[in-house]
């Protein structure tokens, strides 16, 4: 009976160590990927539903979402007569560690502000990133978003 020798057993272990190595990567990067598309998604879902208020004249005010790039990244869902500050905030997003806003810029606010009955704004581009990849969100002064 023949059994296996040492640098047979050695070179099984290095294939397998490769192999793992490479799955790991690809199974990390593939969560993370995930991750950024799930909170673009919420994201635009949030903007759109915030011009639909606005649209609607829901409780007679315009609607708008509060983006801010601070040490947690977060958005705010607020209406408002006027502007961000003088607004009530329905709704607050912490984005994951992993995500961050590239636009607006870090130290940064923005918001996007949907008029009453039309839906226009000022045009808008958010950006969001993690792990080296990117997504962008683009708002037209009409007050479209994709």
């Amino acid at each position: 009976m023949r059994g296996f020798t040492l640098f047979e057993m050695l070179l099984v272990i290095a294939v397998i160590t490769v192999l793992s190595t490479i799955a790991f990567g690809y199974y990390y990067n593939f969560g993370k990927n995930v991750e950024l598309d799930t909170v673009s998604y919420t994201l635009k879902s949030d903007l759109r539903r915030a011009r639909s208020s606005a649209m609607a004249s829901e409780d007679g005010l315009k609607w708008g979402v509060h983006l801010v790039n601070a040490g947690s990244d977060y958005y705010e869902v607020f209406k408002t007569t006027t502007t961000y500050a003088n607004g009530t905030v329905m709704q607050t997003v912490y984005l994951p560690k992993a995500v961050v806003f590239l636009e607006p810029q870090e130290g940064m606010a923005h918001d996007a502000l949907f008029n009453k009955i039309n839906g226009t704004t000022s045009a808008t581009t958010i950006i969001l990133a993690s792990s080296g990849r990117s997504t962008t969100i683009t708002i037209t002064t009409g007050g479209t978003v994709y």
